[in-house]
């Protein structure tokens, strides 16, 4: 059996910012690091990205992993913190 695919790729709005991991939401969206932005960000299925920053600097979330309660926690090797984020 054989597919077509066709795949699509985004730009992400931080330049450097090197995307790392990604989940996908119980919102719809897709949610991944920005290890070298200090920044998470999100994906809509159309190819809408959000960015968020981040408290701590030289962070470099890293890890990401949904809640149930509709946040996002990560890991910030660089700081040595785990972040999490609530979105509505």
């Amino acid at each position: 059996m054989s597919h077509t695919i066709s795949p699509s790729s985004f730009f992400v709005p931080t330049a450097f910012a090197k995307p790392e991991a990604i989940i996908s939401g119980p919102d719809r969206v897709l949610w991944f690091t920005e290890q070298m932005g200090d920044k998470i960000g999100c994906i809509s299925l159309t190819g809408k990205i959000s960015e968020y920053r981040l408290p701590s600097r030289n962070g470099a979330p890293l890890s990401v992993s949904g809640d149930q309660r509709r946040g996002v926690w990560l890991t910030e090797p660089g700081s040595g913190k785990i972040a999490h984020v609530l979105y509505r």
